[in-house]
């Protein structure tokens, strides 16, 4: 259920690991723009994350600590690893 320009950003940038001003220069953009992009993309990822944890544990899911940290800072409004 992504956009097309999310999926380029997830791909490039958290899988190959490619820069921001690498991005901006594929894209024509300014990295500004695509950090910008990038942010509100990772957003939307940690909010469906958090439903989709929250409604397995509500069925009876055994979560992992990891789990359990992200759901932690996901609802004190943490939203990236410390």
């Amino acid at each position: 259920n992504m956009k097309e320009e999310h999926k380029e950003l997830l791909f490039f940038m958290g899988i190959h690991g490619f820069s921001p001003q690498r991005m901006a220069g594929i894209r024509n953009q300014t990295d500004r723009n695509v950090r910008k992009v990038r942010d509100v993309m990772y957003g939307k990822l940690r909010k469906k994350l958090y439903r989709s944890l929250t409604a397995m544990i509500e069925r009876g899911y055994q979560p992992t600590e990891m789990e359990l940290r992200f759901i932690r800072r996901y609802e004190n409004g943490m939203e990236e690893p410390q």
